[in-house]
């Protein structure tokens, strides 16, 4: 007996003897009120039950014509089960009537739940509902006159199997060898009693082979002794679980079973249906191994954001740091003793400008500004923090080819593609190791392009990179350019690295070659295109150019102190005048003072209480003719949500020093 069942049958006998003991005297009046605690705490039971049982449940009023024929009835109370199984929301049910809520039920099925409420006969049975295509088994009980309520259970899918059951067997040979499932029937003692065609395939066994095994002859998940237990406990109401079957040349596959347990010529048989559920089982795998590279790229996204928020503050500050430290080398003469030590900061400032670069770059959130390379100069530079990266058991040896062709790409692009490669190369050795990066010059024909699709003729720099590691074999090879795929362990590779690699390597109009083999080692090589045109204008200077000057004014807005100070000594000292202000609402006030004479605007783009750009828009609203220069230490991606990296808004990342802003405003000046 189910839940349900038991609450009505407790309530029914509480009910009864209710009745009985208003008959009795002054000693049934007590048990009466007894009786009716009683039934008071089982309406509380029930009100508790109402709302987590799993089965369906719906409480109504009847409504009859004026003959008293019940001919409808209206929902006072559905429970969560109820929306669940129907799907429709205790909002569009209660109040409304049951055949505005199904439409094309059955007269039959309205005077069944009338003559409960009218008679308070319980009754059990069962019920199709034709708009929802489903099969309910219900209970219907009187909690009060004209009322009835009742529990309902979705039994669609067990009487399918009733009716499939029953067409299917009869006797022995009797199923239904067109099933796409496997169909087997077991005996009390766990023979095969019978089996379609479809089962037998699915073993490999043939039809007559079959007939001679018992199920632990296949099934590796459970012991005989477990089986045969299982055996005897399957009853009608069936049982649906997973296991693992064994082919007859040994290989496994993972199955499905539903069984269901009935008598036939006189002993109990287990009847089941089986399904091959390898693929959906490869495909659940698959949806969690992506699932956790997902999640394992929002913690990479998590960790951009993060240096993405050092990087503006660090920027700032090394603004500070660096302009202070040129104008006190400035202020002193060459000779002086503390011109070393200034020397010091500025090159440690350097270096920490080039370290935050290379840290934005891991985290794909720099600015792109291709530009001409050496590319011997640019790994040079990044050779220090890739020897951190891989710690001091790998040795790197540095090769560079002479006379090496430029390339035109972001240098950053390049860090990237040597960090992703090295870091690859540090887990794939796993201990002491070496790796070696190697630069030359290369040049491809059509006969070689033809042999190595993605290849296109022309002159190359080649980047080779080699490891000492584990290698790889030739799928993984296949596949270790697709994003999310990594041979690594959860929350230890997010698969999305060599896949970087690739997409810079294909944006800047190169291609790769890989050649591993396990055990043996890997190597890359990576072909960039020559960029000739820069060759032929390179020039040669040993003096730096002196900075341009003029003589226009300058609106400069900067939170920072240490950059608005710096920056303005740096214009007023090379003729600008120039009108500071520490936040927008400063700025607009000089504005409105000397709108006149200004002609050019720099400015922060993040400020507090008013973007860098909304500003500008005010000012060129007011002065069309004002000229803009946007300044930040924030993220490309940061930066791109102001619009200010469309093409034609002028842009000076920080930190920038004199001659960098000198050129700059001269630059945007003169167009």
């Amino acid at each position: 007996m189910n839940v349900r069942q038991r609450i009505h049958a407790k309530v029914c006998r509480l009910q009864r003897s209710i009745r009985t003991l208003t008959t009795v005297g002054p000693l049934g009046g007590a048990l009466q009120k007894r009786a009716e605690a009683a039934v008071r705490q089982s309406e509380v039971t029930y009100r508790m039950l109402f709302q987590e049982m799993q089965n369906g449940f719906a409480h109504n009023e009847i409504i009859c014509d004026s003959q008293g024929r019940p001919i409808n009835s209206r929902y006072l109370a559905i429970n969560p089960a109820f929306e669940r199984i129907t799907g429709k929301k205790a909002e569009d049910v209660v109040g409304k009537t049951l055949l505005e809520i199904f439409p094309g039920l059955e007269p039959e099925w309205i005077e069944t739940f009338g003559k409960v409420a009218l008679t308070g006969e319980p009754a059990h049975f069962e019920m199709t509902a034709s708009e929802l295509g489903v099969c309910f088994e219900v209970t219907a009980f009187r909690p009060a006159p004209n009322q009835y309520a009742c529990t309902f259970s979705d039994i669609t899918e067990s009487k399918k199997a009733e009716a499939a059951l029953a067409e299917e067997v009869v006797r022995r040979g009797i199923l239904v060898e067109q099933s796409s499932d496997g169909i087997v029937v077991i005996d009390h003692e766990g023979k095969v009693y019978e089996a379609n065609r479809r089962y037998a395939e699915m073993l490999g066994y043939t039809p007559e082979e079959i007939l001679q095994l018992h199920v632990w002859d296949w099934d590796t998940q459970f012991t005989r002794e477990e089986l045969l237990e299982m055996i005897g406990q399957v009853d009608a109401a069936g049982a649906h679980f997973e296991t693992l079957h064994r082919r007859k040349d040994g290989t496994f596959y993972d199955v499905e079973i539903s069984t269901n347990g009935a008598m036939c010529g006189g002993q109990k048989l287990v009847f089941c249906v089986c399904r091959d559920i390898t693929e959906r089982k490869q495909a659940a795998a698959e949806r969690e191994e992506l699932q956790a590279q997902f999640t394992q790229a929002q913690k990479m996204d998590s960790v951009g954001r993060l240096a993405g928020g050092v990087a503006h503050d660090f920027n700032n500050l090394l603004t500070g740091i660096l302009n202070y430290t040129e104008l006190c080398r400035e202020a002193i003469a060459p000779e002086h003793p503390i011109r070393a030590w200034l020397d010091e900061i500025a090159c440690d400032a350097e270096r920490s400008v080039r370290l935050t670069r290379q840290l934005l770059a891991f985290a794909r959130k720099q600015v792109i500004a291709p530009t001409v390379l050496d590319i011997n100069d640019s790994i040079a530079n990044i050779l220090t923090l890739l020897r951190r990266l891989i710690g001091e058991d790998i040795t790197i040896a540095w090769r560079p080819g002479s006379d090496v062709w430029p390339v035109k790409m972001d240098s950053s692009q390049i860090d990237q593609i040597l960090a992703n490669l090295t870091v690859n190369a540090r887990d794939a050795i796993g201990g002491v190791g070496s790796l070696s990066i190697e630069t030359s010059n290369t040049t491809f024909n059509d006969s070689y392009c033809a042999a190595h699709p993605g290849a296109l003729r022309g002159d190359y720099m080649q980047l080779t990179v080699i490891d000492n590691g584990c290698g790889m074999d030739r799928d993984t090879v296949e596949h270790i350019f697709e994003p999310f795929f990594t041979t690594k362990g959860v929350g230890e590779g997010t698969g999305l690295g060599m896949a970087t690699v690739y997409g810079i390597v294909k944006q800047n109009g190169g291609f790769i070659n890989v050649y591993s083999e396990p055990g043996e080692g890997t190597t890359f090589e990576i072909h960039l295109p020559r960029c000739a045109a820069a060759e032929s204008t390179q020039l040669v200077t040993t003096i730096a150019p002196e900075p341009p000057r003029g003589n226009e004014t300058i609106l400069l807005v900067e939170d920072e102190k240490s950059v608005r100070i710096t920056a303005r000594i740096f214009l007023e000292g090379l003729g600008y005048t120039v009108l500071a202000a520490e936040d927008p609402e400063q700025a607009l006030s000089l504005a409105a003072q000397h709108l006149d004479n200004i002609e050019l605007l720099i400015t922060d783009v993040i400020m507090p209480g008013m973007s860098g750009r909304h500003m500008a828009q005010r000012l060129s609203d007011l002065r069309p003719t004002i000229k803009h220069i946007f300044i930040s230490g924030f993220t490309a991606d940061i930066i791109a949500q102001q619009g200010v990296l469309e093409e034609g808004v002028n842009f000076l990342p920080k930190p920038f020093g004199r001659d960098a802003l000198a050129r700059k405003v001269r630059e945007v000046l003169d167009t």
